[in-house]
């Protein structure tokens, strides 16, 4: 049977799963709290307070952590001592289950308000803003091969350029939250037990 090494207690659920930056591991709470830790000892590093639950995985990339939290903030941190760089405010919260991507020094970060957006890391600037679904979106985008794949929570895939236009969409009759892309297809499933390859 394994050994408990060490236990860390946080003030309310830990929802989402957890990021590693060199010896420490970097969580998110229900609590409003963004943790970092000693990932052999459990020490406490350091932790960032946000305005509400945080239900979206840390983001680390190189020396910076992102935070998207319920309080519709998009906090980035440096990951060394969690100091706060910049804060991205969208129109409503962020809550989905996967780290979104970042790829050449952009992040798209989807928000409830039903837009993804494409924020410059090093500034916290929006680059610009693509609209999809109804409902919001509870997953994160996929890129593959120059172009976004983004399922939401009224049925739809949308496709996009890495402009954020359009490209394509496809639209079944229940909520999509992952996506696959592989070899040039995309196959996903949706809420009601079907599957796709569009």
């Amino acid at each position: 049977m394994r050994q408990k090494i060490w236990s860390f207690s946080s003030g309310d659920k830990i929802a989402v799963q957890c990021s590693m930056h060199g010896k420490n591991v970097i969580f998110n709470s229900m609590d409003g709290f963004s943790y970092c830790a000693d990932k052999k000892t459990g020490k406490d590093i350091w932790r960032f307070a946000t305005g509400d639950w945080i239900l979206v995985p840390p983001v680390v990339h190189e020396d910076i952590v992102l935070i998207a939290s319920f309080d519709n903030f998009v906090y980035c941190l440096k990951a060394e001592d969690g100091k706060e760089i910049w804060r991205f405010k969208g129109k409503a919260e962020f809550c989905n289950d996967d780290p979104f991507p970042v790829k050449d020094g952009i992040a798209y970060v989807p928000c409830f308000d039903n837009n993804i957006y494409a924020i410059d890391i090093s500034s916290g600037k929006e680059i610009w803003r693509f609209s999809c679904g109804k409902y919001g979106m509870t997953g994160s985008p996929e890129i593959h091969n120059g172009r976004i794949y983004q399922g939401t929570r009224d049925g739809a895939l949308f496709c996009i350029d890495l402009s954020g236009r359009e490209l394509w969409r496809f639209n079944t009759d229940a909520v999509i939250v992952r996506v696959y892309p592989y070899r040039g297809a995309i196959y996903f499933g949706n809420e009601n037990g079907d599957f796709f390859l569009p």
